[in-house]
């Protein structure tokens, strides 16, 4: 058998006898504990409803905020109507003009160059120096051209003097020849012997043609030597600036080295290249407006002097030449310069606002206002004036197009004017009216 604990039950009078004695003593229990003991429980309790309410605080601010952040974009919706300006399509005069790019060159560029090989012995130009036409730029060595100079004049005296010897001993068989005629006419001498003075005769003749061919040879030798002396001086062959200097005193040149670079300054040409719709617009003698960065304060005046009748395949441009004149030899070769040609003034234009001129889906066009909505409308766009462009198609007279505010929009967007007021409630304002 298990053991059994046993519990003895008091009577009634007993128990309450008892939980009274326990009473008493609990309460005397509470009034032995220490009073400092008793603060620093309230203080926890303090510390613990603190804590409590701070965190209760900065949880609502939380909520709160997340809240405002769910909110904003449904308010960003209410208010995402993008406010424009528009401007009508106008009809106006264009002055149509065509601007183009290219450098100054030189009206005459020529590179100076010997006309035979031999060594610099004199350069007399340096660069910058003003040469007219016929000035000495360098001398070659001519001591062995002026020798075989010498030698053939020689040579001609020689050919003279045997010439002069021939005619003399023409005259004399001549003499001879016709006394033997006539002694021959008298029977005084055989038919031999005339024979032989008339071949004797002709053959002086033909020694007198050789010395006049001999002299004219001798005279030729001597003219080309003199040109070639005369090449020896190495002069300019035009007016103008020298540009280069390619060699020095002492150099061995031929005639493929240049010696110097002459450029001739006093007008200037400018060759551009003109697409070929506004090149059919170009005369001859047209005017040119030219500007230069070297002098951003000045205007230079020009002329298309030709044109190409031939276009670049490639490019599909011709070639346009412009005459610049340079008086006062301010303008330099190769010179950035930019022309403006004005090809005249076409009336009734349609014209827009070039700010309205937006590229949508790789189109090019502007956004029409239709009631209170943005739509696209592509254009040929033309020629460019100030602030406006020429529309070619695509617009009519009195149309409105967004001008401010164009880059915020897209197609189908709802949009209202700058006054503040809907383009619809405007609309009905006016069918009200």
């Amino acid at each position: 058998m298990g053991n059994r604990q046993s519990y003895v039950k008091l009577p009634q009078p007993c128990q309450k006898l008892l939980f009274a004695k326990i009473s008493k003593l609990s309460q005397h229990r509470e009034t032995c504990i220490d009073p400092s003991r008793l603060e620093i429980s309230r203080m926890k309790k303090w510390i613990v409803l603190l804590t409590v309410a701070a965190l209760t605080v900065f949880l609502g601010f939380r909520v709160s905020q997340a809240l405002k952040q769910q909110a904003k974009p449904a308010a960003a919706l209410r208010v995402s109507v993008p406010t424009v300006e528009v401007s009508k399509v106008r009809l106006g005069p264009l002055a149509e003009k065509v601007s183009l790019v290219g450098a100054l060159k030189p009206v005459a560029q020529v590179d100076v160059i010997s006309k035979m090989t031999g060594r610099i012995d004199q350069l007399k130009a340096e660069i910058g120096d003003w040469v007219d036409k016929g000035t000495l730029i360098a001398k070659v060595d001519e001591d062995e051209v002026r020798q075989q100079v010498n030698r053939a004049a020689a040579a001609l005296e020689v050919a003279k003097a045997s010439l002069s010897q021939k005619q003399t001993d023409l005259e004399i068989l001549k003499k001879e020849l016709d006394r033997t005629l006539e002694l021959h006419e008298n029977q005084l001498i055989p038919r031999r012997d005339l024979d032989t003075a008339e071949a004797r005769y002709r053959g002086a003749i033909a020694q007198e043609k050789l010395a006049e061919a001999q002299i004219d040879q001798a005279q030729a030798e001597l003219r080309e030597l003199r040109v070639r002396l005369d090449n020896t001086r190495i002069l300019a062959p035009i007016s103008g600036l020298v540009g280069k200097r390619h060699v020095d005193n002492g150099a061995l040149i031929s005639p493929s080295i240049p010696v110097v670079s002459v450029v001739d300054l006093s007008t200037m040409v400018m060759e551009i290249n003109v697409p070929e719709k506004d090149l059919v617009k170009i005369r001859s003698g047209l005017e040119a407006n030219i500007a230069l960065d070297a002098f951003p304060e000045q205007k230079f005046k020009g002329r298309v002097i030709r044109i190409s009748p031939v276009l670049d395949a490639a490019t599909r441009t011709g070639s346009v030449e412009i005459e610049v004149p340079n008086p006062k030899m301010m303008l330099k070769a190769e010179m950035f310069a930019r022309v403006e040609l004005d090809l005249g003034t076409r009336h009734h234009t349609l014209l827009v606002p070039r700010e309205a001129l937006v590229s949508h889906e790789q189109q090019r066009g502007v956004f029409k206002l239709d009631e209170d909505t943005a739509r696209f409308q592509p254009v040929d766009a033309g020629a460019s004036q100030g602030g406006e462009v020429e529309v070619i198609s695509g617009l009519k007279e009195g149309e409105a197009v967004i001008t401010l505010g164009v880059n915020l929009v897209k197609n189908g967007d709802r949009v209202r004017l700058r006054s503040a007021k809907p383009a619809a409630t405007a609309q009905k304002k006016k069918e009200g009216a």
